[in-house]
């Protein structure tokens, strides 16, 4: 098995092999009628895949649901933010499953597969199979709702498969357990905006701030901040926000990549390119974005990150 490279800003821990078994809202969108998808989706037409400016590349059929994954779960709503958790084991055990599909196959024919992100993973897994249940992947998924543990930032155009390798690596080389509650915002928030009685729409969860409920609570396993050669997280003004807000209420925060996908000139490359007073987010979220210049904490970690090259 490939070792997988953890570069950490503090002391990190390290566990047994996770045991595996068969994205804010995207950029890309889909129209999906008022049944839930995975009650419908034989008879549904194939959805278009897209790149990044929305420009149709090809069309995927629609995925099928895991028939393990339950058709019910505890809704969004009636969960406290600091509820809002999935087991590193299964938030593994899900991407495998979205992988394990002929839309993922599909998908591969007209992307380079290390290029599928967060944002197709949303309109053709979570929406579609999420879709009038008003439960999150993560409230499908688990029945122990506990607070989170573990926070995990990562740019929504990052790699699935460089982040599905990262978090496979968690328990060998940081002694993460399987069971630790994660925050994953791509599965931990109810996705579909179906405007589900009680499945709360993206701004309402917002409103709710699980960031700043998470962060007040110190979760003992810190937060990883998940890099990969696709997309650079720190590119995000909401990733550079989050570790501000981290390293501001003594939260401990890693770094994390997979090794078999960097090598030394392009994590140092990562490391003098990083200008965190230059990070960007969607339009739509500018006039509730936090200013960078009030990010001091923010600069002074990529700035540590820059004496602790030869380290990486």
């Amino acid at each position: 098995m490939v070792l997988r490279f953890m570069a950490a800003t503090n002391n990190s821990n390290a566990m047994p092999q996770l045991q595996q078994d068969p994205d804010t809202q995207g950029n890309h969108t889909t129209t999906i009628g008022q049944t839930p998808t995975h009650m419908a989706s034989a008879s549904l037409p194939t959805m278009s895949i897209t790149d990044g400016n929305q420009k149709v590349l090809g069309e995927a059929p629609h995925a099928t649901r895991p028939m393990w994954l339950p058709d019910t779960g505890v809704e969004q709503s009636t969960l406290d933010p600091l509820q809002w958790s999935i087991s590193l084991e299964n938030l593994v055990r899900f991407l495998h499953a979205c992988k394990d599909t002929d839309t993922w196959k599909a998908i591969v024919a007209f992307e380079w597969e290390k290029g599928i992100c967060m944002h197709d993973l949303n309109t053709h897994f979570i929406k579609p199979w999420t879709h009038g249940t008003g439960c999150s992947v993560a409230s499908l998924m688990d029945q122990n709702h506990g607070p989170v543990e573990m926070m995990i930032s990562h740019s929504w155009t990052g790699s699935v498969m460089e982040t599905l390798a990262i978090l496979e690596s968690l328990p060998g080389l940081c002694f993460i357990p399987k069971e630790t509650r994660v925050f994953f915002c791509t599965v931990c928030l109810y996705q579909p905006e179906d405007y589900h009685q009680a499945g709360l729409t993206i701004e309402e969860e917002l409103l709710l701030e699980p960031l700043s409920k998470v962060i007040e609570h110190k979760p003992k396993d810190g937060m990883y901040v998940l890099h990969t050669t696709v997309a650079e997280v720190h590119e995000r003004l909401w990733c550079v926000h989050e570790i501000n807000e981290c390293v501001t209420a003594n939260v401990k925060v890693f770094g994390a990549f997979d090794i078999s996908s960097w090598d030394n000139k392009k994590i140092q490359g990562f490391i003098n390119g990083t200008k965190t007073s230059e990070v960007e987010c969607q339009d739509k979220d500018k006039k509730a974005s936090p200013n960078t210049n009030a990010f001091p904490h923010a600069i002074s970690w990529e700035w540590n990150l820059r004496r602790r090259q030869s380290t990486c």
